[in-house]
C-alpha cells in the first residue's frame, strides 16, 4: 500500500507538472489510478501465493512504461501535437519465456503496421511502451535486460524505419570509461560487430538484443545524449554496408 501511495503521489505530479490541459490531467490521472489498482491486487496476490512467479512478476513489472506511455502522450500533446499512447501488450506478441520473452516477428510486424501506420500517416505521433509485449493469448510478458531498447528495433524492423535513435546519458559510445580516463572521447562511426566485441569485453554500450531486429534490413542506430541533443553522437552500422 505504501509503494502504491508513493507510485500515485510521483505520477500525479509529473501529471500536474507536465499536463497543461485540465480534462487530459484528469483522463490521465485516472488512467494512472487503474493501473496502481492492478498493481495493489498483483501484489496482494503474490503476498496470499507466498509466490512471485516469473509471469506474476512480469505483469508488475511491465506497468511503469505503460503507465509512462500515457503521461508522456498527455504531454506532448499539451505542446500541440497529436499523440497517443499505444500499449505493446497489444501489438508486441512474443512467446512465454516469462521475464525475457523474444517477439514473435511475423504477428508482431502485422500488427504494428496495422495500428501505427495510420497514425504516422495522419500526423499523429505513437507513443509506444517499451520493455513489454504479451503472448498469442495475451498475458503480459517482458523481454528482459535492454528491453525498452530492444522494443525500439523491434518497432523500427516493423516500419523499415531509416535510422533509430536511442538516447542515454553520454555523448554516444565512449572509448572509455570518463570517470577513469578524463580523455576519453565519442565514437563516431562503429560497425555491428565492432559493437558486439565491445559489449563482449565488458564496455557499457548497447545489449547485442537491441539490434538484432536492425540487421536483416540494415537499419542504422544512432546512440545520442538525452542532455546534450546537438551532439551527432555514435552511429552504429552494418560491416560492409
Amino acid at each position: 500500500k505504501r509503494a502504491r501511495r508513493e507510485l500515485a503521489d510521483k505520477h500525479h505530479a509529473a501529471i500536474e507538472a507536465g499536463i497543461s490541459i485540465p480534462d487530459e490531467r484528469r483522463a490521465i490521472g485516472d488512467e494512472i489510478d487503474r493501473f496502481l489498482d492492478g498493481f495493489e491486487m498483483l501484489c496482494a496476490s503474490v503476498r496470499v501465493l507466498g509466490e512471485a512467479t516469473p509471469r506474476a512478476l512480469d505483469a508488475i513489472a511491465g506497468l511503469g512504461e505503460r503507465m509512462a506511455a500515457r503521461v508522456l502522450a498527455g504531454v506532448i500533446r499539451s505542446e500541440g501535437v497529436l499523440a497517443e499512447a499505444v500499449d505493446a501488450t497489444e501489438v508486441v506478441v512474443t512467446n512465454t519465456q516469462y521475464q525475457s520473452a523474444a517477439p514473435l516477428m511475423e504477428p508482431t510486424r502485422l500488427k504494428l503496421r496495422e495500428r501505427l501506420l495510420p497514425m504516422l500517416q495522419a500526423g499523429k505521433v505513437p507513443v509506444v511502451t517499451g520493455y513489454v509485449g504479451a503472448t498469442e493469448g495475451g498475458v503480459p510478458t517482458t523481454l528482459g535486460r535492454g528491453g525498452s531498447d530492444y522494443s525500439a528495433s523491434i518497432v523500427a524492423d516493423a516500419l523499415e524505419a531509416s535510422e533509430v535513435r536511442n538516447f542515454s546519458d553520454v555523448d554516444g559510445v565512449l572509448t572509455t570509461d570518463p570517470r577513469v580516463a578524463p580523455d576519453a572521447h565519442t565514437i563516431k562511426i562503429l560497425s555491428a560487430t565492432e559493437m558486439s566485441e565491445m559489449a563482449f569485453f565488458g564496455a557499457q554500450v548497447l545489449p547485442p538484443l537491441t539490434i538484432l531486429p536492425l540487421v536483416e534490413k540494415r537499419i542504422p542506430l544512432r546512440v545520442k545524449n538525452t542532455f546534450n541533443p546537438t551532439h551527432p553522437g555514435t552511429l552504429i552500422v552494418y560491416d560492409n554496408a
